[in-house]
């Protein structure tokens, strides 16, 4: 199950990960110190947000220990465009323990972790790719099913 949390994007949209049962939702954990994460982010942007960003898909990508204006800035500097959260005390963050980012999480209509990962690898990432496409037909199956 996904743990729960709220938090409140740069663009002041409040997030509750308990009230987006029957929509995928997309989690990254990043910093932008983070080598690994400035190599994944434009494949955030153009292969995922860019791609899935529809009613029945949420994404943040949450700032480990940054404050709103150093993303905000990072973000204007590198033009991305999906949704940013700072989380300055780590409070989102430990609640999915302590490993390094960038951390993904794929959150399937039901509320449970469909796919996780810790660090950048391409590979793995084209595997993210296939389980969000597999839980985004699941919801276009049960739209054409109503």
């Amino acid at each position: 199950q996904m743990p729960s949390f709220k938090i409140t994007t740069l663009d002041g949209a409040k997030i509750s990960i308990d009230e987006l049962k029957g929509k995928v939702v997309f989690v990254n954990f990043w910093a932008t110190w983070c080598p690994p994460c400035l190599v994944e982010m434009p494949r955030l942007e153009k292969e995922v947000w860019q791609k899935y960003k529809s009613p029945d898909f949420v994404m943040v990508a949450i700032a480990r220990e940054q404050t709103e204006a150093e993303i905000r800035d990072f973000r204007q500097e590198y033009k991305f465009s999906f949704p940013m959260a700072a989380d300055t005390e780590r409070a989102v963050y430990n609640l999915f323990g302590n490993g390094g980012i960038p951390r993904s999480y794929v959150v399937g209509t039901d509320g449970k972790i469909a796919y996780q990962s810790v660090g950048y690898n391409a590979r793995e990432f084209d595997q993210m790719k296939k389980v969000i496409d597999k839980e985004m037909s699941k919801v276009q199956k049960g739209k054409a099913g109503q």
